[in-house]
């Protein structure tokens, strides 16, 4: 269960319109997460000098307060979407639940910080592969419970969510190969070998599939991730540290900081020996 706070710094003017953003798009796209709200609107009035006037009213800063509360992960997806409607208003939420406890900071649309105390080094278990160029060939992050596994998988070219049932020795393995938010595809052992399928029907993924992968997602790209899409005052950075290295840019990178932090090793295994085969498995299959 998600226990979470949001709260929104910002104009007052643009936070009422904030305020109807978010609930709205939690309305929409994530309404079993139950929604209150504790706004207190206190200004946090800046120094303006004596003859600031009435611009001081104009340029207070005012926050509010929701508090969240629904099965699975942080609905990120309509925060994110109210913050890049917003880009002059901070988003900040802090939770707990399966994940652990954590921080986010959002601002116009992008994931300013994260901070989170988990089971594993704060954050989800991850597993990192990289050729002796720096390229990314595997990166992934999981969440296991006793039902099984779901999970967001990257390489230089691609991503996708995963969700796995099943031992080593008989696994299935869902991913999502088209644009709609579906399992569309199952891989199975065929022998030696690995055969996957179109899935028929589709099977939609559940809320709290969508929010646990979400956080996956979102965590796995703010910690090792950077796409050539992003916009270069984004990026410039990272370009530079490229081309100063000779990498060539791929669709997805791993960022240069972390990428060192590997140390000269090619990959980053998971802290779980016992989960190793998963990765594996990504390798022999969608990857």
């Amino acid at each position: 269960m998600l226990n979470a706070t949001l709260t929104a710094h910002g104009p007052r003017a643009l936070l009422r319109a904030l305020r109807k953003r978010v609930i709205d798009g939690l309305r929409e796209e994530a309404p079993e997460t139950r929604v209150s709200e504790h706004h207190h609107e206190t200004a946090e009035h800046a120094d303006h000098g004596p003859d600031a006037g009435g611009a001081e009213d104009q340029l207070a800063q005012y926050h509010l307060e929701f508090r969240l509360q629904g099965p699975g992960g942080v609905p990120f997806p309509p925060l994110v979407a109210a913050s890049a409607e917003y880009p002059d208003c901070v988003l900040s939420i802090t939770w707990e639940g399966a994940q652990g406890r954590g921080q986010t900071t959002l601002r116009a649309g992008h994931v300013e910080e994260v901070e989170q105390d988990g089971a594993t080094h704060g954050g989800p278990p991850c597993a990192i592969r990289v050729d002796a160029q720096g390229r990314l060939l595997l990166a992934l992050a999981l969440d296991i419970d006793a039902v099984g596994t779901l999970g967001f998988c990257a390489t230089a070219e691609a991503e996708t969510f995963f969700r796995l049932r099943g031992a080593p020795a008989a696994p299935e393995l869902y991913t999502i190969g088209g644009e709609s938010l579906a399992w569309d595809e199952v891989w199975r052992r065929d022998g030696d070998d690995y055969l996957g399928e179109a899935l028929f029907p589709e099977q939609p993924l559940t809320p709290a599939e969508r929010h646990t992968l979400d956080y996956l997602a979102t965590r796995l790209r703010a910690d090792w991730l950077w796409y050539a899409h992003q916009p270069l005052e984004e990026t410039i950075v990272e370009r530079a540290r490229f081309a100063e290295a000779g990498r060539a840019v791929g669709t997805i990178n791993v960022k240069s900081r972390p990428l060192a932090g590997l140390d000269g090793r090619r990959e980053q295994a998971l802290p779980d020996a016992g989960a190793a085969w998963i990765v594996e498995l990504l390798a022999d299959t969608w990857a």
